[in-house]
């Protein structure tokens, strides 16, 4: 995975697959995860700028059913699972 860049926020398909730019303050982490069936295959943002984590993944397509898990100190209400 790509770092990526700050904005556009959200996730946009590109001629590269995705970019992705999740704003999360106070977050250590941020997984993209990506689920087939009952199968979920998790993707760490390896990028960050300020409060904005950030990457491109490769090969996703219109279609792809996705989630975040954010990682962080639980006293601010993070739970990655």
């Amino acid at each position: 995975m790509d770092n990526g860049a700050p904005t556009p926020l959200g996730v946009h398909l590109v001629a590269a697959g995705a970019a992705i730019a999740i704003p999360a303050p106070g977050a250590e982490a941020i997984d993209f995860c990506l689920f087939d069936g009952e199968h979920e295959t998790r993707f760490r943002l390896p990028g960050r700028t300020g409060d904005v984590f950030h990457g491109i993944l490769p090969g996703l397509t219109e279609g792809a059913r996705y989630g975040l898990r954010a990682h962080g100190p639980p006293a601010l209400r993070f739970n990655p699972d």
